[in-house]
This record gives C-alpha cells, sequence and structure tokens, in this order.
C-alpha cells in the first residue's frame, strides 16, 4: 500500500515473543505479501530479537 507521499505504508502490530527462557516484545512488519511473490506463513526476526531470548546464532557471509 503505498500513501500519498508515495512511500510504503507496511503495516506493523506489537507482539510479545516468549520461549527459550527469554521474552521480548517486537515490532511485527508485514514486508511482504502473497500477491507479491512472497510465501505465506514465513516470519523472521532481526539478531536482537534473538539476543533478547537468550540465543545467538552467527553466520558467515
Amino acid at each position: 500500500m503505498e500513501a500519498e507521499d508515495g512511500k510504503s505504508r507496511k503495516k506493523t502490530k506489537l507482539v510479545r515473543i516468549t520461549g527459550g527462557g527469554g521474552a521480548v516484545e517486537a515490532t511485527v512488519v508485514d514486508e511482504c505479501d502473497s500477491r507479491r511473490g512472497c510465501k505465506d506463513d514465513v516470519v523472521d526476526s532481526s539478531p536482537a530479537v534473538w539476543r533478547a531470548m537468550g540465543r545467538v546464532y552467527y553466520a558467515i557471509l
């Protein structure tokens, strides 16, 4: 969805995520939908969310 100024309006919602002995509040942002080629039911998070949950993963790029 685009605003009159041409900027994208993303749907957001604040949620509480718990698990693995940790909990964090995070903002969910709808980055893409199936009408634009994205798969349904795909969820990702920032490294900050994983750290707050006590999970640290490293990737070699």
